[in-house]
């Protein structure tokens, strides 16, 4: 799973992209790619493209991935992940679409213990 979630912290709230791994099992080797962009037909706005790798990812973990800046929240927001279990590769791409982290679709993440947008 991925989530973007909110942390207040002073009077103001920081905004993070997790994995979250719910498995009863560790995942090996973890690629994350990152990137946020337009619509098709729209003026074209594209963020850099970020990495991560993340050596094992605990059962029943999560991590950070990155820190986000509400002002990407007005594009597509993609995160490619990959990862190997059981000496297999696996791999899935997380979408989060323009307007959908916003404060009408929060919900309480309970592995976060956090609230955020998640994505299964």
């Amino acid at each position: 799973m991925l989530a973007i979630a909110r942390k207040s912290v002073d009077d103001y709230y920081q905004w993070h992209a997790y994995i979250i791994n719910m498995n009863d099992h560790d995942l090996d080797h973890l690629l994350i790619v990152s990137k946020g962009y337009s619509a098709p037909g729209v003026s074209r706005q594209d963020t850099s493209i970020l990495r991560h790798s993340i050596e094992v990812l605990k059962a029943r973990s999560y991590a950070i991935i990155e820190p986000l800046d509400p002002a990407v929240f007005k594009l597509f927001n993609e995160f490619w992940v990959s990862y190997y279990y059981n000496k297999q590769m696996y791999d899935k791409r997380f979408i989060f679409t323009p307007g959908s982290v916003s404060e009408d679709h929060l919900v309480k993440i309970d592995a976060l213990e956090l609230e955020g947008i998640l994505h299964i």
